[in-house]
C-alpha cells in the first residue's frame, strides 16, 4: 500500500535492475473518507504526497466529495503504474466496500460505465454495504444488528439475490432468518480469556451498568451485544442513556431523532449529496419484569410509541397497530430518487433477534462457568429469567422531546 507512486516506480526500476523479473502487483487502497485516508496512511506509516493534502484537506468534511477527488487522485496514480511498463495487475483493496473500487476500475476504462454491477446503483447507506454479489439490491435492514452487522450478514447469507430487501420492506414476508450456527461456534466475537479481561465478572446490575456506561463514553469498544465502538450519533441522547442505565434500564441500542438534516452532516448525514435524512429516536434496553406491566399501562394512550416486549421464553407483547407491518425510523430524501428508508423495526426479525440476544448473555454466562466464576454465573442468569427486551419507537421526530426518557424514569 502507497500513494507516492514515482518512489514505487522508482522502487520497481531497481527491482528490475537486480535482475528480478517476478511480477509485481502493487496494493491500491481507495479512498473513500478523508478519516479512513489519514488513519490508514498512519497505520502504514505512508507518505502521503503533497498534492493528495492539497486536494484534499479543504474538502475533508465532505465525504462525498472526498470519495470523487479521492478516486480521482488513485486513479491517476494507477494509470502512471500501468504506463510504467512495470505493472500490468493492481490489487484493489475493498474493505468489503463495493462503491470506491467500482469506481476507480470505470475512470480507468477497465470496467464499463454501464457494466451489469451498475444496474443498481450503489446508494451510500447509513450501514456498511457488503460485497457479496447476491446483496447488490439490498437497501433495507432491521435497526436491531446495527451494532452487530457480521451477525446479520450470516445470518441472511443463505437468501437468494431476489430475497434481499430493497425500498420499502413491506410486511414481513422476508424469508427466515438462518441459524445461529451460521454466526460460527461463537456469537460473541470475544475469546474467554478476552471476555474476561474487558467486562470482569459482573454479580449485580450495577456492574453491568458500568460496563454500558463505560461503553457510552467511549471506555470500553465492545459489549457482548455490541461489536463496534460506539461513536457520536448518540451525542444528543448520551446523558440520557447513562441516566437510565444509572437506574437499573440497561440500555443495549439507540438512536436519537433526527429532523431533516442535510445528507451531508458528518454525524448523522448519509446517502447522496443536497438531500434530506430523518430518523425516529429508538431505544432498546433490558427492563425488570416486574417493571413491564406499568410500562405497558404507562404506553397504552399514548399516540406516538410504539414497542415490543419480550421475554426470554418467547412471550410477547406489542401495541403496533399492525405486527406484520415494519417501522421505518430512518429515511432520506434525495434529488431524483424516490424516498430511501435503509432501517426499520418489525416484528419477525425482532423475534429473530431476540432468540440471538438471549443466547448471548448464556453464551457469556458458560464463559463464567469456565473460570469457576459461579456468581457472577448465577447473576447473568438472572438476567436471562427475570429481565425482558423491550424496543421503543417514538413516532415523532418532529418534536425534541425524549418522551422516553421521562417515561423509563417514572417506573
Amino acid at each position: 500500500m502507497f500513494y507516492d507512486v514515482d518512489n514505487f516506480i522508482n522502487w520497481c526500476s531497481q527491482v528490475r535492475a537486480a535482475g528480478m523479473d517476478v511480477p509485481i502487483i502493487p496494493g491500491i487502497m481507495p479512498i473513500t473518507t478523508y478519516a479512513a485516508f489519514l488513519r490508514r496512511a498512519q497505520w502504514g506509516q505512508i507518505s502521503i504526497p503533497q498534492h493528495f493534502s492539497s486536494r484534499l484537506d479543504p474538502i475533508k468534511d465532505d465525504d462525498e466529495l472526498v470519495r470523487d477527488i479521492g478516486t480521482n487522485l488513485i486513479v491517476e496514480m494507477c494509470q502512471k503504474l500501468l504506463d510504467s511498463g512495470y505493472v500490468s495487475h493492481l490489487h484493489i483493496y475493498t474493505m468489503n466496500l463495493e462503491k470506491a473500487p467500482l469506481m476507480i476500475l470505470e475512470r480507468l476504462n477497465i470496467l464499463p460505465m454501464e457494466s451489469e454491477f451498475n444496474a443498481h446503483p450503489l446508494a451510500v447507506l447509513p450501514w456498511r454495504k457488503s460485497l457479496n454479489p447476491k446483496r447488490k439490491n439490498e437497501e433495507v435492514r432491521p435497526i436491531f444488528w446495527k451494532r452487530r452487522p457480521y451477525s446479520y450478514v450470516a445470518r441472511t447469507s443463505q437468501w437468494a439475490v431476489d430475497e434481499f430487501p430493497n425500498g420499502r420492506f413491506g410486511d414481513s414476508s422476508s424469508p427466515a432468518f438462518g441459524d445461529l450456527d451460521l454466526c460460527g461456534s461463537d456469537l460473541i466475537r470475544q475469546s474467554a480469556n478476552k471476555c474476561l479481561e474487558l467486562w470482569s465478572t459482573p454479580t449485580s446490575i450495577n456492574d453491568v451498568a458500568f460496563l454500558v456506561i463505560n461503553y457510552l463514553n467511549g471506555n470500553l469498544k465492545c459489549l457482548p451485544w455490541s461489536d463496534i465502538p460506539i461513536n457520536d450519533e448518540i451525542n444528543p441522547i448520551k446523558a440520557h442513556l447513562i441516566e437510565l442505565n444509572q437506574h437499573s434500564i440497561i440500555t443495549i441500542n439507540s438512536q436519537p431523532q433526527v429532523n431533516g438534516i442535510r445528507s451531508n452532516d458528518k454525524i448523522h448525514g448519509w446517502g447522496p449529496k443536497d438531500g434530506y435524512v430523518y430518523q425516529k429516536q429508538y431505544l432498546e434496553f433490558m427492563l425488570p419484569k416486574t417493571k413491564l406491566p406499568k410500562l405497558i399501562d404507562t404506553l397504552k394512550n399514548n399516540e406516538f410509541l410504539t414497542y415490543f416486549a419480550i421475554d426470554s421464553q418467547g412471550d410477547l407483547l406489542s401495541n403496533h397497530p399492525d405486527n406484520s407491518k415494519s417501522n421505518a425510523v430512518t429515511w432520506g430524501i434525495f434529488p431524483g430518487r424516490e424516498i430511501l428508508q435503509p432501517t426499520i423495526v418489525e416484528k419477525i426479525s425482532f423475534l429473530a433477534w431476540k432468540e440471538e440476544f438471549y443466547h448471548i448473555l448464556n453464551e457469556w454466562k458458560l464463559n463464567m462457568n469456565k473460570y469457576d466464576k459461579p456468581h457472577s454465573a448465577q447473576f447473568i442468569q438472572s438476567l436471562i429469567d427475570d429481565y425482558c427486551l423491550v424496543n421503543i419507537v417514538d413516532n415523532d421526530y418532529i418534536s425534541p422531546d425524549d418522551q422516553i426518557h421521562s417515561i423509563l424514569l417514572s417506573l
